[in-house]
This record gives C-alpha cells, sequence and structure tokens, in this order.
C-alpha cells in the first residue's frame, strides 16, 4: 500500500537528523519534557503542524510548517553553545538532503521568529525552529507526488 507523499516527507527529515551524529535521540511526535534520567541528550522532537492545500487543477498544492525541538541539559557549562550547534546542524542538513529534497517543491526557515530558546527548569532548556514545507500531490490522490 502506498504511503502519502506527507508522510515520506516528515520520514525523511527525521532520518536526515538522526544520521546527525551530535544527536542523541529523535522522535516524530510533538513532545513532552524528555524525562532527564532516561532521556538521551540533546533530545530532538520533530513534529507538523497544520497544513494548507491549494487545488491547482490536476494536483493539490501543500504547505505546512514543521516544528523542531531541540531539548539540552541547561545546567551544563556550554549549554546554549551545545544547542546552537545542534539547531545549524539540523539546519545545514535538511535544507540540502537529497531524500528530503526528492520529495518537496520547497523547504526553508518559516520567515519572522524562525528559532526561539525556552528554559523550562533550571535543568532543561529547549531551542524550538520551524520551517515550511511545499509540496505536490496528485488532486484526490496524497500517495501520487505527480513529479
Amino acid at each position: 500500500m502506498a504511503e502519502p507523499v506527507k508522510t515520506l516527507i516528515m520520514r525523511a527529515i527525521v532520518e536526515t537528523v538522526e544520521a546527525i551524529p551530535i544527536i542523541g535521540s529523535v522522535k516524530r511526535n510533538p513532545p513532552t519534557s524528555p524525562k532527564r534520567e532516561t532521556a538521551i541528550f540533546p533530545a530532538v522532537y520533530v513534529y507538523d503542524d497544520t497544513e494548507s492545500k491549494v487545488n491547482n487543477n490536476r494536483y493539490s498544492k501543500n504547505t505546512f510548517p514543521v516544528q523542531i525541538e531541540t531539548y539540552f541539559l541547561a545546567d551544563e557549562e556550554d549549554a546554549s553553545e551545545q544547542a546552537e550547534l545542534v539547531d545549524s546542524e539540523i539546519y545545514k542538513a535538511i535544507l540540502v538532503a537529497p531524500a528530503v529534497l526528492a520529495l518537496v517543491n520547497k523547504i526553508a526557515p518559516e520567515e519572522g521568529n524562525t528559532v526561539s530558546r525556552q528554559f523550562l527548569d533550571e535543568f532543561t532548556g529547549a531551542l524550538i525552529s520551524r520551517y515550511v514545507v511545499v509540496y505536490q500531490h496528485k488532486y484526490g490522490d496524497p500517495t501520487d507526488q505527480m513529479k
């Protein structure tokens, strides 16, 4: 059974992020704060948000944001620098990954506030990045890329 193009895109993004050596773990779902005792840091969560669809004759042009949240141990001396390094490696990887580019029309950082940093408590921080993905599929068949 064929899989939807969006599923293939998300899988390609996750696999690209997993291949980055400095990343501890990757999950494809909205995060709950990782448990300090069991999580492998830096822990990265990749998930999509609301999708918009536009009918262009025989194909559907779709746009959706992808949010990538990197959780790190905030009590380490160089925590902020490590989080920025992970974020920059993710940025470099997904914008040029052949597996991702083969499935999308465009992937780019979201305009405006694309990266934010939050400290959840004295031990854990998060760096949140957003990207916008544009892709297409045959109108009425989300498994056919029409490329």
